[in-house]
């Protein structure tokens, strides 16, 4: 799992990383964001990203992890710690048979005593 404090463009990386994968021999890069607003945001700004690499069959996003899985396929979880607290089993389960790289951000530690965790 990598961690990046918040707002520090961890969308622009997982789409690099996605683009990546696809470059790599992956056939296709499943991008599951939990919070619909986040992901219906990445979906809309990386929409010409994806049509202009001729990408845009190779990328499908997701909010959970109700979706098939093919051989050759991988997956990228952003808001991980979201994901894994949310829907433990879910999570697990596809981890334990699909290969997936997990991105999740950190509260800056100035402001990590005025924040609770499960915020």
């Amino acid at each position: 799992m990598w961690d990046l404090l918040g707002g520090m463009g961890k969308s622009r990386v997982i789409a690099t990383m996605a683009f990546m994968l696809i470059e790599w021999g992956y056939s296709k890069v499943h991008i599951v964001i939990p919070i619909v607003a986040l992901m219906n945001r990445d979906k809309e700004e990386f929409n010409d990203y994806w049509a202009k690499s001729d990408n845009s069959q190779k990328v499908e996003y997701h909010t959970n992890f109700n979706f098939k899985m093919e051989d050759g396929e991988i997956i990228i979880s952003d808001e991980a710690d979201h994901l894994m607290f949310k829907d433990p089993w879910a999570f697990f389960d596809k981890a334990k048979i699909c290969p997936m790289i997990s991105m999740t951000a950190s509260i800056p530690q100035s402001l990590s005593s005025k924040i609770p965790l499960e915020e």
